[in-house]
């Protein structure tokens, strides 16, 4: 039996994701991470570093997935995309579910330490009702809808709200931990910058594209644009438990120590990354509002990054034509928005999928795979 051989561009949490589930699902597979920066430099500070199955509003109402289908007829082959609309509630709710099993199994484990992944009770305030398909009661723990007094004693005019215990994520443990898991299992790693999948033709049998903030340029997708958001990071004992609220503001503590992150705001169409003093203290401001006792914090650092942002985010398969008539299987899973480290684990385990069902479609076929790479 042959090897199939993988390439996973990108090695932030959602291409090691991908790598490490692409490794436990298919047998026979070699999987190689390409990137040009590792560790704490592919984690942006603005990533709130909780799992919270409410899908942010970058995720719009459907996700568009191309399924490849290969008809052979005696030698002669051909190929085309079909281009299906899956329903973001029952997609979503797939990786939810997967990456909450992920987050749970770890931080229940004595491996949560060493992977920084740690259970903490916190709030969650929003203005308006849910909808039936709600999932946030079904995949957090000890979930409590609060009463109107309740939220009023948050210093919080919100219409609804919740207490519950979920699993937070250090964001400088958990990317070194899953790098560790990858390599454990085989994996190879290439430092080197991707300019286009079609440099790949010829080394891998299939391509998952995991570039992040480089997906635009990478892919000349004019869907997909920058989204600027600030975070603070203060010191403060006495701050415990987690509180996010629905117009992005959130207050996460790491678990560790007293170091405390807050933040973010969004902007759209931003092209830089400069810090805004004025946008930092108002958000600031807020957030004291929602947690006085943060009034006189120390301010350690102050951030300003850019997300990918793309409506609806790009989640495919693709046959990338390279250099006038050969193909490359590509799977594309870029621009999840803000729920980056609620959706990462999930998406990885769909991209592995994606992977498994191209390499079925390779293996049996073998003998017309070359006829159909070639089709001008």
């Amino acid at each position: 039996m042959t090897t199939l051989s993988v390439a996973v561009i990108g090695a932030g949490v959602v291409g090691l994701s991908s790598a490490i589930n692409i490794q436990k699902l298919i047998p026979r597979v070699m999987v190689t991470i390409i990137a040009d920066s590792f560790g704490r430099d592919t984690s942006s500070p603005v990533d709130p570093g909780i799992f919270l199955p409410i899908p942010s509003k970058m995720i719009m109402d459907q996700v568009l997935v191309r399924f490849v289908t290969m008809i052979s007829t005696f030698c002669n082959c051909i190929y085309f995309l079909h281009q299906s609309p899956l329903s973001i509630t029952a997609d979503l709710r797939e990786w939810l579910i997967d990456s909450w099993k992920h987050h749970f199994e770890k931080a229940n484990s004595s491996e949560g330490k060493l992977s920084g992944q740690t259970f903490m009770y916190g709030h969650c305030l929003w203005s308006t009702p849910y909808t039936t398909d709600y999932i946030l009661p079904t995949l957090v723990l000890d979930y409590k809808n609060l009463s109107k007094e309740e939220i009023l004693q948050l210093g919080s005019n919100h219409g609804f709200g919740a207490r519950f215990k979920t699993v937070v994520v250090n964001r400088e443990t958990y990317l070194p931990a899953l790098m560790k898991e990858f390599r454990m299992l085989g994996g190879k790693v290439v430092f080197d910058t991707v300019y286009s999948v079609q440099e790949l033709y010829g080394k891998y049998d299939i391509v998952v594209n995991c570039t992040g903030n480089r997906a635009r340029t990478f892919l000349h997708d004019p869907h997909m644009y920058p989204v600027k958001c600030h975070a603070i990071q203060v010191m403060h004992e006495w701050t415990k438990e987690f509180l996010i609220t629905e117009d992005n503001i959130s207050v996460i503590p790491d678990a560790e120590t007293n170091v405390v992150d807050v933040g973010f705001y969004a902007e759209p169409d931003e092209y830089t990354a400069d810090v805004d003093q004025e946008i930092i203290a108002l958000m600031y401001n807020k957030i004291k509002s929602f947690v006085p006792h943060l009034v006189g914090a120390e301010v350690i650092r102050k951030w300003a990054a850019r997300k990918p942002h793309r409506e609806p985010p790009l989640v495919e398969i693709e046959m990338a034509r390279c250099y006038g008539g050969p193909v490359l299987p590509v799977v594309h899973i870029v621009a999840l928005g803000t729920s980056t480290y609620s959706l990462a684990w999930g998406a990885g385990c769909h991209a592995a999928h994606l992977v498994q069902d191209i390499g079925r479609m390779i293996k049996p076929f073998a003998w017309v795979w070359r006829p159909f790479m070639m089709l001008g």
